[in-house]
């Protein structure tokens, strides 16, 4: 095995482009002149799998660069539409040397688990493929950054198979990308798939002058039909004992394997009592959604064993969805899912109907799982369940669409046309203090919950409802919820009466960020009298992005209204206000707004109040100062603390 330092020097010959950030879009792509040669429909495909515009070019301006997922995703549709020739033809241009091979995962992934994320499940959907599209498209995006990386004449799935270790872009690998190229590049066998297989199985055994152990490898040998492979890394993982990262990398791809390959994986993690590592335990709790601790060797494995159950005995899982145990009945839709995510649905749809609350929590807890759209409505059926858990359960966390954006398995609930209409019927039925709940199934389902809880459901599922709907409730909000709630006001064309006045009374939040949002929309009105002073009312506190915020409000009324303003903050009792006066007059003549008529009330003030403070004194000293020795305070002049002009002169060196 060839070491980092030497691997790096014989790369460079094959290195393109070292540089690149993951998250920033492509300035275009070095292959945009052979595309072009493609026929227009192939071209614009080709370009849009990159972010790009059909040109090729990089979008020009901000609001085209956000839609850069969309303009994927819908080449993404448009490249699966496509025949396999076609297809073929068009990633000729990127990988001339394993095209078919990339256009035969691309085909085969339709069939493998298809979320992505940290809190993935190994559920499959062979009947609908567009579930998989966006783990496929982001696939491919990763093998065309590795194209533009190195050289594509070397690009080919036995130099991949030797390399993937040492290929790297900044801090980024593409081990799993080529790892699921050569899964298939072995099951479609021939000269190259054993070539393939035969480099994995070397660098396993570090047997191979510049291949070695790796992420690529592991998925490669489980997710293809070989079963030498799967023995390989059975052996590996039992011979891992104290080397957790081995053990970890290899339990980090299961999920991915080929279904027998599966199956014999968890059987031998149960069968030689692996649960005893922490990496297992972890393991487990990420491929079935649980939480057990890794002291939980004996829970563990039986949930190994009960889901080896209910993969190979349709019976068993029958008769776990009809009983009565809720731990059997969701590891039985985990079981289906693991078949067909999408015909578990009508299996779970089934239990809501349970008399057991408990029952009916696992199979809120599966559709969540799932993180489909169709799983999502069914979801929502329970939000007015009696038992306050399970009506939580169903409303989850509501997000955007899942499928169409992303899908990671989060417990996440869509929102439907009645979703804001049951979220108020829940919300009603919560305490304004927070309460404990007991657990149900599992003990780390026990908390606390109060109105504030469903708080984030409020806002999410308002829709195109009129905003002034979640005014009985921002009391519950969080400061982040009410910004959002300032957002969805700003956004209207029309301020009602109910608007104005909820954006005023934001304008003094206890939060900041909340504050300053509420100022940004008032931007667009001329308050009132009676808002000027509700804002005036505010000033008695000593937050200075406040002050900052509303005197710069004031000022951008007329001089005779800003001058009754600062007459009226100049007589209140409460001292923060009457300084806001002061540093409204001297707002108004560093601008050169009615400075006699500033300076008059400013003398005025310090006749009638006798002993000042020092913040008192440096607002009448800049407000009284001669027109011709104004100073602006500024950051220059450290606000008025000191002249820049008696400064040490700065010597160059």
């Amino acid at each position: 095995m060839l070491k980092p330092e030497a691997a790096k020097e014989r790369l460079r010959a094959w290195i393109v482009d070292e540089s690149g950030d993951e998250y920033s879009l492509p300035e275009g792509t070095r292959f945009a002149k052979s595309i072009g040669k493609l026929p227009s429909k192939l071209a614009a495909i080709s370009f849009g799998l990159r972010g790009l515009e059909a040109n090729g070019e990089k979008p020009s301006d901000q609001a085209a660069r956000l839609q850069t997922q969309d303009r994927e995703l819908t080449a993404a549709k448009e490249f699966d539409r496509l025949s396999s020739k076609d297809r073929v033809k068009l990633l000729q241009v990127t990988f001339p040397r394993m095209a078919v091979e990339v256009e035969r995962t691309w085909l085969a992934l339709q069939n493998a688990p298809y979320q992505f994320g940290w809190q993935t499940k190994a559920f499959r959907a062979p009947q609908r493929p567009d579930l998989s599209l966006r783990r496929r498209q982001r696939w491919l995006a990763e093998l065309f950054e590795l194209a533009e990386a190195y050289r594509e004449e070397v690009i080919e799935p036995t130099w991949l198979a030797a390399w993937a270790p040492y290929l790297k872009r900044g801090w980024r690998t593409w081990q799993p990308e080529i790892g699921s190229l050569l899964a298939t590049t072995i099951d479609g066998g021939g000269k190259v798939g054993d070539g393939v297989f035969d480099i994995l199985c070397q660098s396993v055994r570090n047997e191979h002058e510049i291949g070695s152990m790796g992420h690529h490898v592991v998925r490669a040998l489980l997710m293809s039909s070989r079963e030498t492979g799967w023995e390989l890394i059975e052996k590996t993982l039992l011979a891992a004992q104290r080397q957790e990262g081995l053990r970890q990398s290899i339990l980090e791809a299961i999920d991915l394997a080929h279904p027998t390959a599966y199956r014999r994986m968890l059987r031998i993690v149960q069968e030689n009592d692996l649960a005893r590592f922490s990496a297992v335990a972890k393991a487990v709790n990420v491929w079935f959604g649980f939480a057990w601790d890794s002291a939980s060797v004996k829970v563990i494995n039986g949930i190994i064993e009960t889901v080896l159950t209910m993969l190979e005995d349709d019976d068993a899982r029958k008769k776990a969805l009809s009983g009565s145990d809720p731990d059997a009945a969701f590891l039985a839709l985990w079981a289906a899912a693991f078949e067909d995510a999408p015909a578990s649905i009508v299996l779970a749809e089934r239990l809501l109907k349970h008399k057991a609350a408990e029952m009916r929590f696992v199979a809120l807890t599966h559709l969540g799982h799932l993180g489909l759209e169709e799983a999502q409505a069914v979801r929502w059926q329970a939000s007015d369940d009696a038992d306050l858990r399970v009506a939580l359960r169903a409303v989850g966390t509501i997000t955007t669409p899942s499928v169409s954006e992303e899908v990671d398995g989060e417990d996440a609930g869509q929102p439907q046309n009645d979703s804001f209409e049951r979220v108020e019927r829940l919300f009603q039925r919560l305490p304004e203090k927070p309460i404990e709940l007991k657990s149900i199934v599992w003990p780390w389902t026990k908390m606390k919950v109060s109105q504030e809880t469903l708080s984030p459901a409020l806002v999410a599922a308002i829709g195109n409802r009129p905003p002034t709907r979640l005014l009985p409730y921002l009391s519950a909000l969080t400061p982040w919820q009410r910004r959002a709630v300032v957002e969805l006001f700003a956004k209207q064309k029309k301020w009602d009466v109910a608007t104005r006045e909820c954006l005023i009374g934001l304008a003094g939040d206890a939060s900041a960020d909340v504050r300053a949002a509420a100022f940004q929309a008032l931007k667009k009105i001329k308050p009132t009298d009676a808002e000027v002073e509700r804002l005036l009312g505010t000033l008695t506190r000593k937050s200075a992005d406040l002050r900052t915020a509303v005197i710069g409000l004031l000022m951008d009324l007329s001089d005779s209204r800003a001058l009754s303003c600062a007459d009226a903050l100049l007589i209140a009792k409460d001292a923060n206000q009457r300084l806001a006066g002061l540093e409204l007059l001297r707002q108004l003549i560093e601008q050169k707004r009615s400075i006699e008529e500033s300076r008059q009330r400013a003398s005025a003030y310090r006749e009638q109040r006798g002993k000042l403070t020092k913040d008192e004194e440096r607002q009448l000293d800049a407000i009284l100062t001669a027109k011709s020795e104004v100073q602006t305070l500024t950051l220059n002049n450290a606000l008025g603390l000191m002249d820049p002009s008696q400064r040490t002169p700065v010597v160059a060196p």
